[in-house]
């Protein structure tokens, strides 16, 4: 691959980045939305495989771009990180129960074309073929929770569809915010 077509790869890298950021923020505060509106107890188990989780993920984010993930720009303490991270499995893990609750009730499930859609896009990203994807993910019993992930994907794309979403900079969203404060 010369130069100009490597550039171009990384653009487009780097806008679906961009994309999936800005998309991934705004079911943050739909789900957040939710969670505030609905109050009940969690697994503890499940909250400290999610606690997990997001602390590679956050590791993850640091060693590729080498900045903090969107949602830590303010935390500058190893203990402010644990509270935080405490507070933000907490709220996953009601967002995802509470998502899966409404995929219930509106029979939201990956149908087919749905899996072969996410199947195809992971071959693409692995540069590898669907079917070689697939087999590897039942090797590693990955499957199930690939299954998951696609039908998760699903009520997310309805609940974003069905809830207006506006992107705003975060100052003008502070300022709003403010205004609002004193409106009430």
């Amino acid at each position: 691959a010369d130069a100009a077509e490597m550039k171009t790869k990384v653009q487009e890298r780097l806008e679906k980045a961009v994309a999936e950021v800005n998309a991934d923020e705004a079911f943050e505060a739909l789900t957040l939305k939710l969670v505030e509106a609905h109050q009940f107890d969690i697994p503890q188990a499940l909250k400290q495989h999610v606690q997990k989780e997001m602390a590679e993920s956050d590791m993850n984010y640091f060693r590729q771009t080498g900045a903090r993930p969107p949602r830590l720009q303010n935390v500058l303490a190893q203990e402010e990180y644990t509270t935080v991270l405490d507070k933000d499995a907490e709220q996953r893990v009601k967002g995802f129960l509470l998502i899966d609750a409404i995929g219930k009730k509106e029979n939201l499930a990956a149908e087919d074309a749905d899996i072969d859609k996410a199947l195809e896009e992971l071959a693409e990203e692995q540069g590898r073929k669907p079917v070689g994807v697939r087999a590897n993910l039942e090797r590693n019993r990955q499957w199930g929770r690939f299954l998951e992930q696609v039908r998760f994907e699903k009520i997310r794309e309805y609940l974003l569809k069905e809830n207006k979403i506006t992107y705003v900079e975060k100052k003008e969203e502070e300022e709003s915010a403010e205004e609002a404060g004193e409106a009430e």
